[in-house]
This record gives C-alpha cells, structure tokens and sequence, in this order.
C-alpha cells in the first residue's frame, strides 16, 4: 500500500471524525471533553472540522491509504470513498494579525462531556498562545491525528513537513500545543519547549507547549554556540588556512614545507589587502 497525502475536502469530515475519535480515544483530555459515546459530540467535532475546512487561513490535509498501481485490492471508486481510506489529518494555521484560536466546540451541550475540564482547557490554551507568540507571525499547527493501527508508520511525517516547509519559505516561527509523548517528535523537527502546564483535573496531565524558529535561525544559532565564523570572516581568513603550518602537519609535512608556508603567511599578513581589512 502507498501513502498520499492531498488537501482535505468536506467529503472527507465524516473520516476526519472517524479518525479524531480513533486517535484520542485514551487521551486524557480530548476522551473526556468528546466522548465518542455521545452524539453531540460526534456533531460538535463534525461541525469544527467543517468551519476549518471552509476557513481560507487554514490549510487541512490529508493521508490516505492507496494500493499500489499494479494492485487490484479495491476498486478506484472506493479509494477515495472509503473512510477508513484516510490515515491522518492536519490543520495548519497560516500566519495573520491576531494568533488563530481554532473554533472550540461547546461541549457544555454534551452530558458526558467533563464540562469544567473543557472550559478550563480551551481557556488555557488560548491564553497561553497569545502569551507564547503575541503578535508574531507564526505556522500554527491546530490539530494533527493518525489513526492507531497507522502509528509508527511515517503518516504525520508529510502532515508535518507541509506546515515547516513553509514556515522555513517566509522566515516565521511555527507553535503547537502537544501532549508530553507527542513532544518528543516535535522535539525532532526542531520545535522547542516554550512551558509545561499541568491541568489538576486531568490528574497528571501535562500540557507541552512548543515553538520552532526557521531553519535559517536555527542554523545561525547553531554556528554561534559552536563558535563557528561567518561565511565573511571564512573568505577573509580563508588564504592564511590555506598556507597554514598546523595543515602541514596534519598530514606529515616536512619542516621546509613548514617554513615555507610560515614565509607565506607572513608575506600575506603584511599585504595591503589584508591591512584594509584588519585596520
């Protein structure tokens, strides 16, 4: 079987709930704010996945799971009709003047539903975002589930990447809120912690809250803790290593080579360009 991934339409919500359900059924949260048991909340994630796909600052996409071409195992129109088709999902918030506050369900409408847990993580959540990022641009990745039987697969690897990708493209941060275990994989993508937060009617549930500056910062702060030189300072000591004894005797030169090189240097130390460049 092949993974594709594709923007998400509004023929996929049915299958996006599917998999929202399958995903977080034993998260500590999500499993007591939306039990799948109740139909009010199968609607209220039904009717968010709705208004993000039809929200132009929100990018949703796909994973779906495809057999090969030479394959014949289901037909072409069940491909794309069969709900369990669709592995993962992600919602990607572009960059705008305000953080983008995904549109949270009311689940006060669902008896099940942990009503005191809910409000006080949807308020935490959106607090703490303003808090983390203010006014700055930033990739925010809203929402992201794989299905348990696709996990370890290399489903949110594409979901992922999508968002980063771009982020990388305009110089801009990237943020998302994660459970501890899913942490360490954001962890991987170069995303830092930010804070914990710890929700006391979740019992021992910890919130992680992460940030990613762009690849090109991250480069830059990578040289500075390793003290490497700038791509300038390189050029402009680039003819003394050339010449330098200590590159001799790393490969076993012998002492005329040695003080021909250090006659080298001096005559490059003491040359007009490099007096402009050092005075």
């Amino acid at each position: 079987m092949a993974f594709h991934m594709r923007e998400a339409t509004a023929a996929d919500i049915p299958a996006l709930c599917d998999v929202f359900f399958d995903a977080f059924s034993e998260d500590p949260i999500s499993s007591r704010i939306f039990p799948r048991s109740s139909a009010l909340a199968q609607a209220e994630i039904f009717d968010t996945f709705t208004y993000s796909i039809a929200e132009p600052d929100v990018h949703m996409f796909v994973v779906t799971e495809q057999p090969e071409p030479a394959s014949t195992d289901i037909t072409a129109d069940q491909k794309d009709n069969d709900k369990d088709a669709v592995l993962g999902y992600v919602e990607w918030a572009a960059p705008r003047p305000e953080p983008y506050s995904p549109p949270q369900p009311a689940p006060a409408t669902s008896p099940k539903a942990d009503q005191a847990l809910a409000q006080q993580f949807f308020e935490v959540m959106e607090r703490k975002q303003r808090e983390h990022m203010g006014h700055r641009p930033h990739w925010h990745l809203a929402f992201i589930g794989v299905r348990r039987r696709a996990w370890g697969r290399g489903v949110a690897r594409p979901l992922i990447q999508w968002g980063l990708e771009r982020a990388d493209a305009e110089g801009t941060e990237a943020y998302v809120q994660s459970s501890p275990m899913a942490a360490a994989r954001y962890r991987r993508y170069g995303f830092e912690d930010i804070e914990t937060h710890h929700f006391a009617l979740a019992g021992d549930y910890h919130e992680v809250f992460l940030k990613r500056q762009p690849r090109q910062q991250q480069q830059q702060q990578q040289q500075q803790q390793q003290g490497r030189p700038s791509k300038d300072s390189s050029a402009k000591n680039m003819g003394a290593e050339e010449v330098s004894p200590n590159l001799f005797k790393a490969h076993g030169g012998g002492s005329t080579r040695e003080e021909k090189a250090q006659k080298s240097i001096e005559r490059f130390e003491h040359s007009p360009s490099v007096i402009a460049q050092v005075g």
